[in-house]
């Protein structure tokens, strides 16, 4: 089933309404776009609200192969999630990549978490020219914190089940066609799901002190 999007008119910008998607007992207010303009503004109305020290944010992305079988990977999908506030970036069929997330992105006070986050910024610089100053793998930060190399090999969503208690769905059917324009339900809540598992984790492993 496809998501039908219904937008507001604020004066000349047209703003996605924001879907809520459940996660650990939170709703997760996601915002799905391929505007520049709406991005921009999410930026502005989430990213900045710490700006002086910077912020903690949960990135994570999704993809498609150029070929089903030997093909490259490249990037679809941007998700971010700050607190209860998820941006879900249909990058591959944007209109234009504003400068408020290539900043926002570049900027060292900010601290990006995910899980094989090195492999996403890397597709992010090569598809998409963005450059994602600093970052930190949730495996080898609960390693560090918890004095055991066993977590280097973790995946996302057995460190969701540890840390934060919720199961993650990982089905192979949901990941069919990240490039299209409109996203299914499906999709939506498991791209906001990822980006907020990774940034609460990331949230409750800096509480945690080192062994």
């Amino acid at each position: 089933m496809h998501v039908q999007y219904h937008e507001h008119e604020h004066g000349s910008d047209a703003i996605r309404r924001p879907w809520m998607v459940s996660f650990g007992g939170k709703n997760i207010r996601t915002t799905v776009t391929n505007k520049g303009e709406t991005v921009a503004k999410w930026i502005n109305d989430y990213g900045q609200r710490k700006y002086d020290e910077g912020v903690i944010v949960g990135l994570d992305a999704e993809g498609y192969f150029t070929k089903p079988k030997g093909g490259t990977m490249h990037w679809a999908i941007l998700q971010l999630c700050i607190g209860l506030d998820c941006l879900v970036y249909q990058i591959f069929n944007t209109d234009y990549i504003p400068e408020e997330i290539v900043e926002f992105l570049a900027d060292t006070r900010n601290t990006f978490v995910g899980v094989a986050i090195e492999d996403d910024v890397r597709l992010l610089k090569q598809d998409y020219g963005l450059t994602v100053s600093n970052i930190l793998d949730l495996r080898y930060l609960a390693a560090r914190k918890l004095n055991s190399s066993l977590y280097e090999k973790s995946g996302l969503k057995s460190l969701a089940k540890e840390f934060l208690h919720v199961e993650l769905e990982k089905s192979w059917q949901i990941h069919r066609n990240w490039r299209a324009t409109c996203l299914t339900k499906a999709q939506i809540e498991y791209a906001s799901r990822d980006a907020a598992a990774s940034y609460y984790i990331g949230l409750e492993l800096s509480l945690i002190h080192a062994c």
